[in-house]
């Protein structure tokens, strides 16, 4: 299925899906927002999650049993992955998440309601420790996913990939940070990080070849490859706070 045929498929399902909710949660519901990779076509079919944010003016057990069978059936569809929050929960929750809801007001798409993202405002030295804080608290998992799997290949390269995808979403930040510039697409970030003298381009651009599973690698290289995206998220909270 050529790019442009998925994003057709896609629409169409998240379309139908968006009517479904709509009628089930009625005067309810206030917004539903597509973002991450959909929202940046930056999306590959059967690969990327569809990410959408659903907010409502209540939620309670009652709300979530009328969205369990429509939100499982959209997860094995199209791998819808729902973010849902209150009105109520949208100013407090961006300070909470702030880096996720500012990346989500870069980017995104209306499908249903009112932008209540648009009044959302970010301080900046917040947004710098929200990426510090997320690479840290990834880094820390990586050594304990390490020990877990030391001996199991496969699932270490599956967590070099998952987590060049927090190297390259914290770098946003740095670069928004560093230069007023947020980019939608993976390819656009890492083409720009590639550029700053604090990283390494040579370890940044072997380490896409391993995300877009380009190279195969020995048990050896995989562990080398995990080692080294360690050192790169050294280094991206190394230039986050120098800012």
């Amino acid at each position: 299925m050529t790019t442009e045929k998925s994003d057709e498929y896609l629409k169409t399902q998240v379309r139908a899906f968006t009517e479904e909710i709509k009628e089930k949660t009625g005067q309810n519901l206030v917004s539903i927002i597509l973002y991450g990779g959909a929202a940046k076509h930056d999306y590959k079919m059967g690969k990327s999650n569809t990410n959408i944010l659903f907010v409502f003016d209540h939620v309670d057990l009652n709300v979530l049993d009328s969205l369990s069978v429509p939100f499982q059936k959209a997860m094995l569809d199209f791998r819808m992955a729902p973010f849902i929050l209150t009105s109520s929960e949208i100013e407090p929750s961006s300070h909470v998440f702030a880096g996720k809801l500012f990346d989500i007001q870069k980017h995104h798409e209306l499908l249903y309601g009112k932008d209540v993202l648009n009044h959302l405002t970010f301080d900046e030295k917040h947004l710098q420790f929200i990426a510090e804080q997320e690479l840290r608290n990834q880094l820390s998992r990586m050594k304990y996913f390490y020990i877990q799997n030391f001996n199991l290949p496969e699932q270490l390269f599956s967590r070099v990939q998952k987590g060049f995808t927090t190297l390259v979403i914290n770098a946003n930040t740095f670069l928004y940070l560093k230069h007023k510039a947020y980019y939608a697409t993976r390819q656009e970030i890492t083409d720009h990080i590639l550029k700053e003298p604090e990283m390494d381009a040579e370890a940044l651009r072997y380490l896409l070849t391993i995300k877009n599973s380009e190279v195969k690698l020995s048990s050896e290289e995989i562990k080398a490859a995990y080692d080294l995206l360690m050192i790169q998220y050294k280094q991206l909270i190394k230039a986050i706070k120098q800012i």
